[in-house]
């Protein structure tokens, strides 16, 4: 059998004995001896080991202060389970420890019939703080058959809970990142060698513990609570706690604004300058502060504010852009001045505008009436195309004519037309009409217009007729003979006038601008032995070309009679009487009887 020997403190000694592989007898006598200087101390006790019998073990006992310790505080919990052999008919336990002289072996339960695992109360409070025990529990079968199990410990010291906890500061910044630190837990406990473990019973929502020391565990707003209860548990090993509660001073920090929002963000295209379309907001922890808002992006000048009011500025134009993006700055007034800054997204509504220009491809047309009279032509000749600009790009257009210049013109469909067949240049060079186009938006918008329709004037030959003058013959050059009769239908042409025939030997010329006739070559003019009468061909531009005959007759004119000197050659000594010559007289160019001979 192999014994060993633990020294325990008070001059105490603790001997443990295997005595597994000994035979089963139930009177084994064991002695211990001592020797203290030269004196001799004996023992001896009589111990029965049965290996044949039910074998039982023990667990650990409840409280366990301590390694395998019993508190003298109390009772302490036993509990014995059956691990093998014959089943137990009866189990008692005892209490041993060591006296002046021996062990002391004390029965102090007894149970028949147990019921495993059983537990018992072991009281060690008659005994004093660090004294070896072992509580030795014998458990009897049917047959007187042993089983033995002991449990050794000392006697603890009473656990006794904690008194106070200690906070090294209770204040804490608003808005602490969590795990900040707060402070440090300290416990106040009559077992001072006791550890202690900390916990929130009331509070958990904005602090924790991580180890001995407090930490921030959520959200501390100081807006919403200056202050902050919490509870703090200090559990020591043996179970034992103190609760204690504290209160949190929150330091306010000027947080910046949040949550800007706009209240509407939508305004109708063409909105005027100068209108409220929106109001702005923002949520700012600190309740009492005034915010200021400042434009960083007014979406090149077409928004401004005015407090906390969103104006506009500038144009707003659907079909250019249907949307518009701000920036604002919401600036509080606190100590060490906070900001937000958000962008808004402006949507910019359509709305049906009205049309901008109405246009006509082309606005001229050709008179119908000429010195000739008017052209019978047929009603609806087109003058041009009307085409309307409008910034809604996808309206169609209605026209109609509010002015149609004196019933000239008419409308069908998109086209202007002419209306009448006697329209005149030198009349009515141009005529002034109005045009309404109503597109097909919801509401329906218009626009009016007046338009210049230009006439244009056709090139007309001037009005002349032909005519018959006379002029005396034998008139010297540059004598006026008469005026063509035309007249000039193009203001805006000078007439000209030219000989294109009928004047043999240049008897006549005409003066081109004004159309006067003179006598050219008056050589030419001789009833007696020329030509009586002119047929001019008379070409006058003014526009139009046209042509003339113009008759002049050619005036005799009663003229003294002429006698042409002759030189007469005779010959020597001609007889009398004979005819030398025949003398011809003339009068107005016509030879009359002789009245002489020589």
């Amino acid at each position: 059998m192999v014994a060993t020997t633990a020294v325990h403190s008070a001059g105490l000694f603790q001997q443990t004995f295997d005595a597994s592989s000994i035979p089963s007898k139930p009177d084994y006598e064991f002695r211990c001896t001592a020797t203290v200087d030269t004196k001799v101390l004996e023992t001896s006790k009589v111990i029965g080991v049965d290996n044949d019998g039910p074998i039982i073990s023990f667990s650990a006992p409840t409280p366990n202060d301590g390694s395998f310790g019993f508190s003298n505080s109390g009772t302490t919990t036993m509990t014995v389970a059956k691990t093998g052999g014959t089943t137990p008919t009866r189990i008692e336990f005892f209490y041993e420890h060591a006296v002046v002289g021996g062990i002391v072996s004390t029965s102090f339960s007894v149970t028949n019939s147990p019921t495993f695992p059983i537990s018992v109360a072991a009281d060690v409070s008659a005994l004093f703080v660090g004294l070896p025990v072992t509580i030795k529990a014998v458990a009897l079968d049917s047959a007187g058959r042993q089983g033995f199990a002991t449990f050794s410990g000392t006697v603890s010291e009473p656990n006794f809970a904690p008194t106070n906890i200690a906070l090294s500061t209770s204040t804490v910044l608003e808005n602490s990142a969590l795990s900040t630190f707060i402070g440090a837990l300290t416990t106040t406990d009559p077992n001072t060698g006791n550890t202690h473990t900390y916990t929130i019973t009331s509070g958990s929502d904005i602090v924790t513990v991580i180890g001995a020391n407090l930490v921030v565990n959520g959200d501390v707003n100081y807006e919403a609570s200056a202050t902050k209860s919490i509870t703090i548990r200090s559990t020591d090993g043996g179970g034992l706690s103190f609760d204690k509660s504290f209160t949190l001073s929150i330091t306010d920090v000027n947080e910046p604004p949040t949550a800007m929002t706009l209240s509407t963000s939508t305004v109708p295209e063409n909105t005027g300058t100068g209108t409220t379309i929106a109001t702005l907001s923002v949520t700012n922890p600190e309740t009492s502060q005034t915010i200021t808002y400042t434009l960083l992006n007014s979406a090149s000048g077409r928004f401004s504010l005015s407090g906390s009011s969103l104006k506009v500025l500038g144009e707003l134009d659907f079909e250019t852009q249907t949307t518009r993006t701000i920036q604002v700055r919401a600036l509080d007034n606190g100590a060490s001045a906070q900001f937000v800054d958000a962008s808004f997204t402006i949507n910019i509504q359509d709305i049906n505008e009205p049309p901008t220009l109405i246009s006509l491809s082309s606005s001229s047309i050709a008179e119908q009436c000429t010195e000739t009279g008017c052209t019978a032509q047929t009603l609806g000749i087109k003058v041009g195309d009307l085409t309307t600009a409008d910034p809604e790009t996808s309206n169609t257009h209605t026209y109609t004519l509010l002015d149609n210049g004196g019933g000239r013109f008419q409308i069908s469909g998109s086209e202007l037309q002419l209306a009448t067949t006697t329209l005149d240049f030198e009349a009515t060079p141009q005529v002034t009409i109005q045009v309404r186009s109503t597109d097909n938006g919801s509401p329906a918008k218009s626009k009016d217009q007046y338009m210049i329709v230009a006439v244009i004037d056709i090139a007309e030959a001037p009005v002349v007729s032909g005519s018959t003058c006379s002029i005396q013959e034998n008139k010297p050059d540059d004598t006026f003979v008469c005026t063509v009769a035309a007249t000039n239908t193009q203001d805006d042409v000078a007439l000209k006038f030219e000989i294109l025939s009928g004047n043999p030997g240049e008897a006549f010329k005409i003066n081109d601008c004004s159309g006067i006739i003179f006598v050219k070559t008056g050589s030419q003019l001789d009833f007696e032995g020329g030509t009586t009468q002119y047929t001019l061909r008379i070409k006058i531009t003014g526009g139009i070309a046209t042509e003339i005959d113009q008759i002049i007759n050619v005036l005799n004119v009663a003229e003294a009679p002429t006698i042409t000197p002759t030189t007469l050659t005779v010959t020597e000594n001609t007889a009398a009487n004979t005819m030398i010559a025949d003398m011809n007289t003339y009068w107005n160019d016509r030879k009359i009887n002789p009245f002489r001979q020589l």
